[in-house]
């Protein structure tokens, strides 16, 4: 298949495309340890066979240098631990998040030395949630708010209240001190 035929299979319904992106990140988010690394592989399937998520993560990430900005984001707290301060910046989240997926999912990245050394729990799976809820559930969130719109709020027309009681002639309203 050559890549004019790759981006025709490609999903075009973005609703559709959002919702196997967000199923197989809550198979992701639930998986154990042991079979992480295939749910991970679907997810990111569902970005690349999706032609609006693909074409907003190639813009998003092109020239992103993610191992300098990886290399940038490791601290260490008050007793010395070692943890990845995440970008606060939504756009800038996805951003990272995604390489650092994507890193993991082509081997550049050991998952297993990850959460060793920046997510440290009582075990595998507890590092794995906490991954998971650091990184994967933000990053989830924010790409959902990229393509669904909040629901925008009705405009409310501004009342004249002085309509509803009308005063006679010569018949004033007392001045308050009260701030508008």
């Amino acid at each position: 298949m050559d890549r004019q035929q790759v981006f025709a299979a490609m999903e075009t319904d973005l609703s559709k495309s959002l919702k196997a992106f967000n199923s197989a990140a809550a198979d992701m988010m639930t998986a154990s340890y042991i079979i992480v690394m295939g749910k991970l592989s679907k997810l990111l399937q569902t970005v690349a066979g999706s032609r609006p998520l693909y074409d907003f993560m190639a813009e998003t990430t092109q020239g992103y240098n993610f191992v300098e900005e990886f290399r940038g984001r490791q601290f260490r707290d008050e007793y010395s631990r070692p943890y990845i301060d995440m970008p606060e910046d939504p756009d800038e989240q996805i951003k990272f998040a995604f390489c650092m997926l994507f890193a993991i999912d082509t081997g550049k990245l050991n998952l297993e030395n990850l959460l060793h050394t920046f997510y440290t729990d009582t075990d595998a799976n507890a590092e794995l949630d906490r991954f998971c809820n650091e990184v994967l559930r933000p990053f989830v969130e924010n790409l959902n708010a990229v393509f669904i719109a909040p629901p925008q709020e009705e405009e409310q027309p501004e009342e004249d209240y002085a309509d509803e009681y009308p005063q006679e002639e010569g018949e004033y309203a007392e001045e308050t001190s009260a701030e508008e």
